[in-house]
């Protein structure tokens, strides 16, 4: 596991946000990496795969579940992969059904501990919720809202890409400051945040930093740097 394992500097970590209208100041990461416990993890998991992923359709606060096929891919997954040992972890989905069901697939003995938060859900698409790219080109609003900044353009009756980064990662610093280890099942979007913004000397957008249904991250903080390996890690004898 080491030899993937990669890192970012003091300096690197000081700069996690690095929109200034979004920013985590010097300060703030500083007090952060202070009080980050050496032996501490943050596991982030990606839910499984649901309906609207198989369609390629936005969604974000639409709470649908994991799909049949996407339950039959991670039961397949538990078997070839090695997941991480959670059991000394606070527990916590973002609340939507496909997280929570992905947690009861995957450690199926931890649901009945496990919290909520929902500053951790994926992006709110508003009026774009549950429809694909094919059913909105020829949509002017949808039109206005991918072109240009879509960073900072707001979906009509939802958010933009800064809103929830903006929301997601306060609550990954609150995280990040207890002395608790964590267990993650949340959404790509949001996950994608996180490691931009840790990582950003690895220059990767939002989309290359995407793991796959069931899988994701491994972050540690020791004084000095930040660090990850992709879990879950394929077993040995597979």
């Amino acid at each position: 596991m080491a030899r993937n394992m990669r890192n970012v500097s003091s300096e690197a970590r000081k700069m996690l946000l690095r929109n200034k209208d979004c920013m985590w100041n010097s300060s703030d990461s500083a007090a952060v990496a202070s009080t980050v416990a050496a032996a501490k993890t943050i596991y982030l998991f990606r839910h499984g795969m649901t309906e609207c992923n198989k369609r390629y359709a936005y969604c974000g606060i639409t709470d649908v579940p994991v799909c049949s096929e996407g339950k039959e891919q991670l039961m397949e997954m538990k078997k070839q992969f090695a997941y991480p040992d959670i059991s000394r972890c606070t527990v916590v989905t973002s609340g939507m059904k496909r997280t929570i069901q992905t947690l009861k697939i995957l450690y199926p003995d931890y649901c009945t501990r496990a919290e909520k938060m929902p500053a951790l859900q994926e992006m709110n698409f508003g009026v774009f919720e549950g429809k694909s790219y094919e059913e909105l080109k020829s949509d002017s609003d949808y039109q206005s809202w991918i072109t240009g900044d879509n960073e900072k353009n707001v979906c009509p009756g939802g958010e933009s890409g800064l809103d929830m980064k903006r929301r997601v990662l306060d609550a990954f610093r609150s995280i990040a400051e207890d002395a608790n280890s964590y267990a993650l099942f949340m959404h790509g979007g949001p996950m994608a945040c996180i490691m931009e913004s840790l990582f950003p000397n690895e220059h990767k957008n939002r989309w290359q930093w995407q793991r796959d249904f069931g899988m994701g991250y491994a972050l540690t903080c020791s004084v000095h740097e930040w660090q990850y390996v992709p879990i879950p890690q394929l077993k040995k004898n597979v």
